[in-house]
């Protein structure tokens, strides 16, 4: 994400840096978009296999519930009433 972010960034203002010139702030917001969509690919995928693997996690914890109630106890862990 940096990188193609710098490198955009030093393409477009040709490594100057200029606060005052509007080149700069554009090629600033331009190189900021590119970094936010460079590792948009690598995320869907990576959170992709986390949001398939969760039903399968679900379904272990209906199996396993009965075997460890305390694990996924509703009752809270402390007692207020004695």
């Amino acid at each position: 994400m940096e990188v193609v972010e710098n490198i955009v960034d030093y393409h477009s203002m040709a490594g100057m840096v200029d606060f005052a010139d509007p080149k700069f702030w554009a090629a600033a917001a331009i190189s900021s978009c590119v970094g936010f969509l460079a590792p948009l690919p690598y995320n869907s995928c990576a959170t992709a296999k986390v949001w398939l693997s969760m039903p399968l996690a679900h379904a272990a914890m209906r199996v396993l519930d009965p075997l460890f109630p305390t694990v996924r106890s509703h009752e809270p862990f402390w007692n207020l009433e004695d």
